[in-house]
């Protein structure tokens, strides 16, 4: 004899418990989904947790609509809790749609770029190109004939394979990524 009410507009997708049946406070009574408001709960190792904040913009791709059709989102939750997924830590963020999706379905399989940083007009070269010894960053550059190494102030590492150089090389100038010994 109690009402339940739901927080949200939505559809029921689920009814777990009969009447007349015992419910427990572990126990969900009706599963509801909310109407054109999905969100995406991804796992994001520690090494990249860092670089996220509240209100970051996502890209969102959904695999039944297609590489052509990207959505706008933003990051809304990030767990301060760490879970252990085979020994990696990760954390759990909640992504929100910004806009309506017409025929999105729950657990539709979506891939997200979040969107950390933006620069432009700035040299990039293939990380593959940016090597370390003694801690510092350096690439091989062609001069003339000869291959040189060179020191580098290296930015922000993107998507893509491609490194920031702040100082180091020249807009131009060649790098080279591997050297074939005979």
């Amino acid at each position: 004899k109690t009402m339940i009410v739901a927080p949200f507009d939505g559809q029921v997708t689920d009814i777990n418990l009969e009447i007349g049946e015992l419910a427990t406070t572990t126990s969900t009574a009706i599963g509801m989904l909310a109407l054109n408001e999905f969100q995406i709960v991804t796992d994001i190792d520690e090494a990249d947790i860092v670089k996220l904040t509240l209100e970051d913009s996502v890209e969102i791709t959904f695999d039944a609509f297609g590489d052509d059709y990207v959505f706008d989102g933003s990051v809304a939750k990030i767990n301060p809790a760490e879970k252990s997924i085979e020994g990696v830590v990760y954390y759990e963020v909640t992504i929100f749609i910004r806009e309506p999706v017409e025929h999105i379905r729950s657990g539709m399989s979506a891939d997200i770029t979040i969107i950390t940083e933006e620069i432009e007009n700035s040299i990039l070269i293939p990380s593959r190109a940016v090597l370390t010894e003694n801690f510092e960053k350096y690439t091989r550059v062609y001069d003339g004939d000869e291959v040189r190494q060179r020191m580098l102030d290296i930015g922000i590492r993107g998507d893509g394979g491609f490194t920031q150089v702040l100082g180091g090389v020249e807009e131009g100038e060649e790098v080279v990524i591997t050297i074939r010994e005979k």
